[in-house]
């Protein structure tokens, strides 16, 4: 392994900055509000689970809302991720309303296009997330950019007595991150109260790595992610998650809500299959990212009571969540090879073997040899020259004096 140095840089705040993408999940309790409703769609699943809610129910059958105590992931019935997504909540019935403020001109709709994500909670239940602004799985959209003294504004909707598990708190799970991350907010992410509002301030470490043969030896996961069509993993962290994910799938058939945090539509396992050789198995398949980047979220939580409202008998309450970037910290930390002298002999070597075959040492008597060729024939040119000059010499004499019977030289006049 080759040594590398780090260089730490403070970067301030450009005017204008990339636009982040907020996956938010709503709470799966919320959305089977009416027994009638329950039985309709999903018959089998109330059946199943009905001998144990008759002991704990609030209302009666014929009522609109049905509360039911939290059961176990195991328990569920064997649907499909994809009827267990209309159980939860949908994306209108969340997201009211979203906007991008310019403090220039005016606002834009930044919810046009919201992307399901299936992910499991904190307790291993099936719950529906939407990302907003999100490049998942589609590698023509490019990252574009705003003022950083614009905001974003996000009112989300929740209903405050429509619960379905009494046991579970009504709460809403919410992400900032990366537009290109396919990512679980109850893994990362933010926990906010029905009926409160936020203020959300965004800063960002990015961390440059080095690929092998250095000793940070990173995975260009962007690359791969390019690769593969605009999905897979960013991050060490989430390579892992989806490697449990697909060893799970290999040796179970099925994944473990409880261990399984990657975002997946996979069938469901009735029965803990989680174990060490999964863990194992994953445990140094990953490096870390060579562009690696860090989302923090600095909080502010205030209560809005005037947002609870009575609709059709239920109690609905907004919350209005601002996310800003005129407070936005940009910190960099890049790695950058460290040449030692056996480092630099070893690399260049090495290089020259690779490009053209031959060895440092024999490249080495080649210019000794080359060296000596070329240190003979400047010899040779400067005698060459040295013997010409007195050649014109002897000429100059003969051509101005001569020689008379005694061998005296006398200048010719004539």
């Amino acid at each position: 392994m080759f040594s590398s140095s780090i260089q730490y840089e403070a970067l301030q705040l450009e005017k204008r900055i990339e636009n982040r993408s907020e996956t938010i999940c709503g709470d799966w309790s919320t959305r089977i509000g009416g027994s009638q409703k329950c039985f309709k769609i999903f018959e089998v699943m109330c059946a199943h689970l009905l001998p144990l809610w008759i002991p704990l129910l609030h209302h009666s059958l014929l009522d609109e809302v049905l509360a039911v105590p939290a059961v176990s992931p195991y328990e569920l019935p064997k649907l499909s991720r994809a009827e267990y997504r209309y159980m939860g909540v949908e994306s209108d019935d969340l997201i009211e309303e979203c906007q991008l403020i310019h403090p220039s001109y005016g606002s834009d709709r930044c919810g046009h296009s919201v992307m399901w994500i299936p992910v499991f909670d904190s307790m291993g239940l099936p719950n529906n997330c939407y990302a907003i602004n999100s490049f998942i799985g589609n590698l023509s959209i490019k990252p574009y950019t705003t003022l950083s003294k614009a905001y974003v504004i996000i009112k989300l909707r929740t209903e405050t007595s429509d619960t379905f598990y009494t046991s579970t708190p009504s709460a809403i799970q919410m992400s900032v991150h990366n537009s290109r991350d396919y990512l679980n907010p109850f893994k990362k992410g933010i926990s906010l109260k029905p009926c409160f509002n936020y203020n959300m301030f965004i800063s960002k470490t990015i961390n440059e790595l080095l690929p092998y043969p250095y000793a940070t030896n990173c995975t260009d996961y962007l690359e791969l992610w390019k690769a593969r069509g605009g999905f897979g993993p960013l991050s060490k962290t989430q390579c892992r998650e989806e490697c449990l994910l697909n060893v799970s799938l290999k040796e179970a058939g099925c994944v473990d809500p409880i261990y399984i945090y990657y975002p997946n539509e996979a069938k469901m396992c009735d029965h803990p299959a989680m174990s060490n050789f999964y863990y194992k198995q994953c445990a140094d398949s990953c490096n870390r990212a060579c562009n690696r980047e860090n989302i923090r979220v600095a909080v502010e939580e205030y209560a809005s009571l005037l947002s609870l409202r009575d609709k059709d008998g239920v109690e609905q309450c907004s919350s209005v969540i601002t996310l800003a970037f005129n407070r936005m910290e940009l910190k960099k930390f890049s790695y950058y090879p460290k040449y030692e002298r056996v480092d630099l002999f070893g690399i260049i070597g090495g290089y020259l073997g690779v490009w053209l075959g031959i060895s440092l040492l024999a490249v080495t008597d080649l210019l000794e040899t080359l060296f000596v060729i070329i240190k003979v024939i400047k010899e040779a040119i400067q005698k060459r020259k040295k013997k010409s000059n007195w050649l014109s010499k002897d000429d100059y004499l003969q051509n101005r004096y001569h020689a008379d019977s005694r061998g005296n030289f006398r200048l010719k006049i004539y």
